[in-house]
């Protein structure tokens, strides 16, 4: 097992690596003050499996999934309170797949990427489409 720490003593992460120093099993990563921030699983030095990454608060953030490095399945992810922002369902192939973008826990947004590339957008809810637009031009003055 290795195990790292910060400057403060805290431990940042904690890991098994096997003789070829590849990783295996579980790690899990800490912030400084001690909040656990993310864990998933390796298996011959490559993601596999499950992982959850968490807000400060605990809560949890993404629930993700790999299969020898690729990221795969439906990958959900959500605000401290347990409402949807976003679910991205990944193909196994790079970060080829579907992803469906959320406002107050409701659908407004819809895109396709196969190969790398975007083949597809497609707003399933013009208001709340419209709602973010303004929200996003509002930051960026």
């Amino acid at each position: 097992m290795i195990t790292n720490h910060y400057e403060n003593g805290q431990i940042s992460s904690v890991h098994h690596e096997n003789v070829n120093r590849n990783r295996v099993g579980a790690e899990k990563v800490y912030s400084a003050g001690g909040n656990l921030n993310y864990e998933r699983n390796w298996e011959k030095g490559k993601l596999h499996g499950s992982g959850t990454f968490y807000h400060p608060d605990g809560s949890v953030y993404i629930n993700e999934q790999y299969v020898e490095g690729q990221k795969v399945g439906k990958w959900n992810f959500q605000d401290p309170q347990g409402t949807p922002i976003q679910t991205i369902e990944y193909t196994g192939h790079g970060n080829d797949g579907t992803y469906s973008h959320f406002y107050t826990g409701q659908l407004y947004f819809v895109q396709k990427l196969e190969n790398g590339a975007l083949v597809n957008s497609e707003v399933v809810n013009q208001e709340l489409y419209d709602i973010v637009q303004e929200e996003g031009s509002a930051t960026t003055k």
